[in-house]
């Protein structure tokens, strides 16, 4: 989907889960602040520009992802990614 939020899991190949469109446009040249939060089965996912208070999020449910690792990507854009970090709550 165009300028929407996506959540997959991949193991060996791709599984769409769900997606949010954004509430706001997504521009060039603008940092955005991800947070994705898992606690058991619920993931909760928030995007936001630095510099805005509009925030699109989601929230999906999930037990088959007991173990694993994060990963982002892009689809027919470029992105570049930096400050990636995960710790426990």
């Amino acid at each position: 989907a165009s300028d929407a939020l996506v959540l997959g899991r991949h193991n060996y190949n791709w599984t769409f889960l769900s997606s949010a469109q954004f509430n706001s446009d997504i521009t060039t040249d603008t940092w955005y602040h991800a947070f994705l939060q898992v606690s058991g089965c619920d993931i909760k996912i928030s995007v936001q520009a630095i510099d805005s208070p509009d925030q699109t999020r989601f929230s999906y449910s999930d037990c088959t992802l007991s173990a694993g690792q994060i990963g982002l990507r892009t689809f027919n854009t470029q992105a570049i990614w930096r400050y990636i970090a995960m710790s426990p709550k």
